[in-house]
């Protein structure tokens, strides 16, 4: 999502800059894409730190894996950008109107998930050792409290669209880049993890 509202923006800039005309519904996608991806991907620098990496630490098990480069940019990565984009460039409007939109992606990601449990394996082995999850609070297995997961990582992925809304509007009276780089320096260790 984040890419795609890139892409779009940037192309936009292209080409206004050349003198064309942007159809409305290409600036729609890119900023709606973006309402999309800002709060989705602090959601997921969330789970991995305060959720992925806590577990696995407490259950004694290798968190190697998240310390890689590609790991840390995929996770972290778009966290950076995107407050970037906020603080400093584009400064893309976050409208509590479209607020409804945010949970998007993250309704899609949680249904291919479930769709795709029974075939990361092949069918002898899924009715060995059951469905396969990428992450323990999408195991439909756990019955409630799957639930009350998915539950909770809706209103937080809300919460995030409400705080970017507020900071969106906030960063307006914030005219020096000192107090825009400030606040990157504070969200940044908030939600992104480099290591244990």
């Amino acid at each position: 999502m984040l890419t795609i509202s890139f892409l779009l923006s940037g192309s936009t800039a292209f080409l206004v800059a050349h003198g064309k005309s942007v159809h409305p519904w290409i600036l729609r996608i890119a900023h709606v894409s973006f309402e999309i991806a800002a709060p989705t991907e602090l959601l997921v620098a969330s789970v991995i730190k305060y959720a992925i990496w806590p577990r696995l630490l407490k259950n004694d098990r290798s968190t190697i894996h998240l310390k890689t480069f590609v790991t840390l940019m995929m996770h972290n990565g778009p966290v950076v950008m995107i407050l970037i984009e906020v603080c400093f460039l584009g400064k893309i409007p976050i409208l509590l109107s479209d607020i409804a939109v945010a949970p998007l992606f993250g309704v899609t990601y949680v249904f291919f998930s479930w769709y795709m449990s029974d075939k990361w394996l092949s069918k002898k082995e899924t009715k060995k050792s059951g469905p396969q999850f990428l992450y323990f609070f999408l195991d439909t297995t756990l019955q409630a409290e799957a639930s009350v997961a998915l539950i909770i990582l809706l209103l937080v992925l809300l919460l995030f669209y409400f705080l970017f809304w507020v900071a969106d509007d906030l960063l307006m009276h914030v005219p020096n880049v000192i107090g825009r780089m400030a606040a990157v320096l504070f969200v940044v260790p908030a939600f992104c993890r480099f290591r244990d």
